[in-house]
């Protein structure tokens, strides 16, 4: 099992946590300052312990490893939590739709786009309705006159009507996909940015 010196030796063979004082430290405090000073990323921290000279046999240097990437996964979940806390605390009392400055934004851009493919998903859509109420109205007509040519006509028209509504609903769908992607992604990148601007 490893103990506190080998978390020491780590991080001096990291180059971190150098002027720390670490005397009343426990092992996962150590844990957690190392990987969050390391400029490594996961695979260096794994191939930086798997190659440091450690009296450790195999499975205890695969068992650190595996807590240190607990520790960073811990870590990196945090971060985002951190930094929406700090955001909506220094703007408290004075913006108070701040918050959701960044969902507007991005609303607003992907909300823009693609408004004349809608408003076609949309007119056919409407087209297809009346070309469905039409045919009804067609067989009632044709079954009360007893006029099977009538009738006939409409219901040949019926999946045609239908396949003009389906049309109009599969573009309004794909439009609205698309704009929620946009959306998603204006959010992640600000998200993204605020994480690299506060590590």
């Amino acid at each position: 099992m490893y103990e506190k010196r080998h978390l020491l030796e780590i991080a001096d063979l990291l180059g971190v946590m150098q002027y720390s004082n670490t005397r009343y430290l426990t092992e996962n405090d150590l844990k957690r300052m190392i990987s969050n000073d390391c400029k490594l990323d996961d695979s260096g921290i794994r191939i930086a312990i798997q190659n440091a000279e450690l009296d450790l046999n195999e499975t205890d240097r695969q068992n650190l490893i595996e807590d240190f990437m607990a520790v960073r996964k811990e870590q990196q979940l945090e971060k985002p939590r951190i930094i929406a806390s700090k955001t909506s605390s220094k703007n408290e009392g004075v913006t108070a739709t701040s918050s959701n400055n960044e969902e507007v934004t991005a609303s607003a851009i992907a909300s823009n786009d693609y408004q004349t493919l809608m408003l076609v998903g949309q007119i056919n859509s409407f087209l297809g309705w009346l070309m469905v109420i039409g045919c009804g109205l067609g067989i009632l007509y044709g079954a009360g006159t007893g006029q099977g040519s009538v009738i006939i006509g409409a219901a040949l028209l019926l999946p045609i009507s239908l396949l003009v509504v389906a049309s109009g609903q599969v573009v309004s769908c794909f439009v609205s996909t698309t704009r929620n992607g946009k959306q998603t992604n204006i959010l992640l990148q600000n998200i993204l940015d605020k994480m690299e601007a506060a590590g």
